[in-house]
């Protein structure tokens, strides 16, 4: 299967017209200079906050494809299969479109740049108490917590909480809940 972006292992940069290059960086903020972030100031997309932008495929239609992507590619001609290897933001600024500061690399490596920056893991906005479907609240399961360890029932506790008992017991034996110490 062909990659969305260009058909770039028949073509290479050649499939690309100029004006469409231009257009590209014309939308890249390079202020900042060659050891700056180049923030992309086009269309950013409102979960993941990685730029995105039209590009060409070997079809000649035209596919939605994140900015860093792109900006590797234009300046090293390096592409990431998806699936199988990324594009590494160095600096951890998403929208960032500095060729000096992205990196091919795999989804492994990516997922350790993202635990050293702290961007992976409980600041999850779906995680314990903002989960659309959560009844209970971090100061209700150190409640729950203390009057389990002091020996009441889990159905009674639940019963207070209006929840089921092995949720009350999930949250006592921390298989879920883990974040609440």
């Amino acid at each position: 299967m062909s990659s969305p972006v260009f058909d770039y292992a028949r073509s290479r940069r050649s499939r690309l017209k100029l004006s469409a290059v231009d257009h590209f960086w014309s939308k890249v903020d390079q202020r900042a200079g060659p050891d700056g972030c180049w923030p992309w100031t086009g269309h950013i997309h409102k979960v993941i906050g990685y730029g995105c932008c039209p590009v060409p495929n070997s079809d000649g239609e035209w596919a939605t494809e994140f900015t860093h992507r792109v900006a590797l590619f234009l300046t090293t001609g390096e592409w990431s299969e998806r699936y199988k290897t990324c594009v590494r933001h160095l600096c951890d600024n998403p929208p960032c479109c500095n060729p000096a500061h992205l990196r091919l690399g795999s989804l492994k490596d990516n997922t350790a740049d993202a635990r050293r920056a702290g961007t992976l893991g409980p600041k999850n906005p779906t995680h314990g108490e903002n989960h659309h479907k959560a009844k209970l609240t971090a100061s209700d399961i150190t409640i729950i917590r203390e009057r389990m360890d002091a020996g009441e029932s889990s159905a009674s506790v639940a019963i207070d909480y209006g929840v089921a008992g092995e949720t009350v017991r999930a949250a006592w034996k921390r298989q879920t809940w883990r974040h609440i110490p």
